[in-house]
């Protein structure tokens, strides 16, 4: 079962061998709002989803951050959630959480392609402040039958509100981010997301789709310690 790529848009990512100690990022960082999107190798995220076309079927979706690669002089974490085709690629640094997709399979343009976003997209702006806004195009590179496609995509985004969201996981403090996300006059999707202090991505709210976190693993990175609230469920999610 494939879900909509929208639901999984803003999440981290990227791409070398995994390791068995955890990996994170070396930039120097706005230490507070860092911890709104944990980078490191080997953290794994739990969620129940469920498309708009059919809210009564339940959809478990594990993901992890499998490996680093290094582009351009850049770390971009690698996220994987198999059963959902995504594979995507997201750097972190001082002025927020940069997004770069390679190999995901989306109806960008009415087709399932693969797309590269040039430059990157900013998807969180640090320090995260409520009734911060700001926006940005960018292209999206993708082939079909060898035939190259462009479109310019334009993401506007607004930090709304600062709330304590309720899951099975446990109460999570979190930024919720308004975003608008569409190819420049053409139609615009209308999404929203949470994300969680010491977790990351934990909810998505989109026309088509739903998400929530239900379990994860996550590296602690103030202290080094692993936070783990796997489910005990944890092998039904694929």
């Amino acid at each position: 079962m494939r879900i909509s790529w929208s639901i999984f848009l803003l999440i981290p990512l990227a791409l070398v061998a995994a390791s068995a100690e955890p990996v994170s990022t070396t930039h120097n960082f706005d230490a507070q709002s860092a911890r709104y999107y944990p980078l490191t190798v080997g953290n794994e995220y739990y969620y129940k989803a469920a498309k708009t076309s059919d809210p009564d079927k339940e959809l478990r979706v594990k993901a992890e951050i499998k490996k680093i690669k290094n582009i351009e002089g850049e770390d971009y974490f690698y996220l994987y959630a198999p059963d959902a085709g995504v594979r995507y690629l997201v750097r972190r640094d001082d002025n927020g959480v940069f997004m770069r997709l390679l190999k995901r399979d989306i109806p960008l343009f009415g087709l399932s392609l693969n797309v590269h976003l040039v430059p990157e997209l900013k998807f969180l702006r640090f320090p995260l402040t409520v009734g911060d806004q700001w926006s940005q195009q960018v292209v999206a590179n993708a082939r079909f039958l060898f035939i190259p496609i462009r479109r310019t995509i334009e993401g506007r985004f607004q930090i709304v509100a600062r709330q304590i969201l309720h899951t099975e996981a446990g109460d999570i403090e979190t930024f919720v981010v308004n975003a608008s996300l569409g190819v420049v006059d053409g139609a615009v999707a209308n999404k929203t997301f949470w994300y969680g202090e010491d977790v990351g991505y934990v909810k998505a709210d989109a026309p088509e789709d739903f998400m929530v976190i239900v379990g994860y693993r996550v590296l602690d990175e103030q202290t080094g310690v692993w936070i783990d609230k796997t489910p005990s469920d944890a092998r039904q999610y694929k």
